[in-house]
């Protein structure tokens, strides 16, 4: 198909062979009409050639926060808290810090605090604005002194 080395003879020939070629031709003109027929090829061509991109789900950040503590030897805990109004909470707790996935969400690392004779563990960022407080059955999370996850029981109690 070429002769200054490209084409798809080089590439072993078939039809992928020819599509890369075309693909080349067609990056070489950068227009977007060009563009966009590429965009429309790769829509048909992906799940011709069986490549499924709903499969690649990227890790979610709770994964990553368990994993990061793990590889530190810290002991974790994952709790998940069913609360009132249809919100949950998930929790990735360690010795010192905790992570939270909120139903709305959010993604919130908080460290925890100490609180003499206080039954509950308390975790807060460091204005006070937003705090967890776990129990060990329930919890509740406090922002700028309103609660607004409230009632939350830990599944399997």
């Amino acid at each position: 198909m070429s002769e200054n080395g490209g084409g798809f003879h080089e590439r072993g020939g078939g039809i992928m062979g020819a599509v890369f070629a075309w693909y080349e031709r067609v990056l070489e003109s950068k227009t977007s009409a060009n563009l966009l027929i590429i965009a429309l090829i790769l829509l048909v061509c992906i799940p011709l050639f069986g490549i499924d991109i709903a499969a690649t789900r990227p890790i979610a950040p709770l994964d990553l926060f368990a994993k990061k503590i793990e590889a530190a030897g810290a002991p974790s805990a994952t709790r998940v808290f069913n609360c009132d109004k249809g919100r949950s909470v998930n929790a990735v707790v360690s010795s010192d810090e905790v992570h939270l996935q909120l139903s709305d969400g959010r993604h919130i690392t908080l460290p925890k605090v100490s609180v003499s004779g206080a039954a509950a563990a308390r975790y807060a960022n460091p204005d006070g604005s937003f705090v967890f407080s776990d129990s060990g059955s329930g919890a509740f999370i406090q922002e700028s002194g309103m609660t607004t996850f409230s009632g939350c029981v830990a599944s399997g109690n």
